[in-house]
């Protein structure tokens, strides 16, 4: 008991924090791809008020949203303990009502949840809607059982997804660990270690390692089982009961660990938020109540900023800007005289996108470069911006104010990109007189290394990787201080 209260607590005062009421609509989507099939539709969102059809919370918020797929012979009412989460947390809930008969079609339910994912964009731009510029345009396709398999057949399905998070999937019909082998955008999975509706070996764990995402993880919850994943649900439980190995820890227990995983998962998948990121790093490297296995190449976002330039440059001082990245907590800049070795480091900019320097010399030519802090406490970083150019105005200049004319974009380009096995690497201004780039499989194997010479800070070099199967590979492109992580696709 003791142990129920003091993790209720952690997490209301860490991530489960009760910012938004729950507002509830139902709509009825209309696929005319498949003979005008209804698929009625229950949404939970966060509103200002408790009820049905109420206004979504705020005046300029934009949410998320995650649809989510109940499981076999369940209903989504069963699911209230992940949408009151969820939306206390910012996010819109759908949970489609479709197959819940006896003999579901998997094929069908995968089509229906890609369906609502896709047709909320519809419902941001309709000024009658009720979610009128309220969706932010991520979503996660999600579900319980056959609803987690048949995300993950979703998950194939056209259109742009941001996540996948599934909780106990079952294999469906086609199985969803073929799908997985074609969805490699970042994937959470969430099982019970006394699961025996759906063996980890033949479902989640299969799953799992199936899918091609170049970020994964799976979470085994030691002592949960299949159904409390849910609230009690009398088929679920009834089904549980024949097969023997019940949970070692209690409903609310495993509610709260799953929430401890999977909000977050969300937060920065689906809101950029970079120090959730780290914060799940964190429980995954401390973890004592879950089994846990990731592979990830770059999982955090946390990129140089863009659009770097000079302005207001004077006799003795300049404006140092850039564009923020999605993923940032504050910025370093350093800068040096064109012709020294050291570079000098200031301070945090207090999550400014500029920088103003001062005291410098008349008529001499500097040097900047500025990186992204990822986290609060100040560990983590992303790689310094290649350097940026100008000169202060001589000390006889009238002319004040003026810009630099070096402020084009400078980064990588990977061209044509997917591709059939032969692609270009160029970048017009690269800081050093080398550039090494390697190429590794999705299981981490490096099939291709080479280092190659520039001149004049610029290179334009062909790769072929024609001889190499079709799939998904990872580029990593260095040299000294700099490392940066693209993914190539062979078609």
């Amino acid at each position: 008991m003791i142990k129920n209260i003091i993790l209720a607590l952690m997490l209301i005062s860490g991530m489960v924090q009760a910012q938004f009421q729950v507002g509830h609509t139902t709509i009825n989507f209309v696929d005319s791809a498949r003979s005008n099939r209804i698929i009625q539709t229950e949404i939970y969102y966060p509103a200002a008020t408790t009820g049905n059809d109420v206004a979504v919370a705020g005046t300029t918020d934009k949410f998320p949203l995650v649809v989510f797929g109940h499981g076999f012979l369940m209903v989504y009412t069963s699911y209230s303990n992940i949408w009151q989460a969820l939306v206390a947390n910012g996010y819109i809930v759908a949970l489609p009502r479709t197959e819940g008969n006896i003999l579901p079609n998997h094929a069908n339910f995968g089509k229906d949840l890609a369906f609502i994912a896709n047709a909320f964009s519809k419902l941001n731009n309709t000024n009658t809607s009720l979610f009128y510029n309220k969706y932010s345009a991520q979503v996660c396709l999600s579900g319980h059982s056959m609803g987690g398999g048949a995300a993950m057949l979703a998950a194939k399905e056209a259109g742009v997804y941001n996540a996948v998070a599934l909780l106990a999937p079952a294999q469906t019909n086609p199985t969803a660990t073929a799908a997985a082998a074609m969805v490699n955008i970042p994937t959470m999975i969430i099982a019970g270690s006394n699961d025996c509706v759906t063996p980890a070996n033949a479902h989640s764990k299969a799953i799992y390692d199936s899918s091609a995402s170049m970020c994964k993880s799976y979470v085994s919850i030691n002592g949960a089982s299949h159904c409390q994943f849910a609230n009690y649900n009398f088929n679920c439980s009834f089904g549980e009961n024949t097969c023997g190995t019940p949970a070692t820890i209690t409903r609310d227990m495993q509610h709260q660990y799953t929430m401890k995983y999977l909000l977050p998962f969300l937060n920065y998948r689906l809101k950029n938020n970079c120090q959730a990121y780290f914060d799940l790093q964190d429980s995954i490297a401390t973890s004592t109540d879950a089994a846990i296995e990731q592979y990830c190449i770059n999982g955090v976002n946390c990129v140089a900023p863009p659009n770097r330039n000079t302005t207001n440059i004077t006799s003795n001082s300049a404006k140092l800007k850039w564009k923020t990245p999605a993923c940032y907590n504050n910025f370093e800049v350093r800068y040096k005289l064109n012709s020294a070795a050291a570079w000098i480091t200031v301070g945090g900019t207090n999550g400014a996108s500029f920088y103003n320097l001062n005291n410098l010399l008349a008529g001499t030519t500097y040097n900047w470069q500025v990186r992204a802090v990822c986290d609060k406490a100040s560990t983590q970083f992303s790689p310094w911006s290649f350097k940026k150019t100008f000169t202060t105005a001589s000390p006889r200049s009238s002319i004040e104010g003026q810009d630099d004319t070096d402020a084009k974009q400078d980064e990588i380009t990977i061209s044509p990109n997917p591709n059939h096995g032969k692609f270009e690497l160029s970048c017009d201004n690269f800081p050093h007189t080398y550039v090494q780039f390697q190429v590794f499989d999705l299981s981490g194997n490096k099939i291709l290394q080479k280092t190659e010479p520039i001149k004049d800070n610029q290179f334009k070099f062909q790769v072929d990787m024609t001889a190499k199967p079709r799939g998904i590979y990872v580029l990593q492109i260095g040299a000294e201080d700099i490392l940066i992580t693209e993914r190539i696709v062979i078609k």
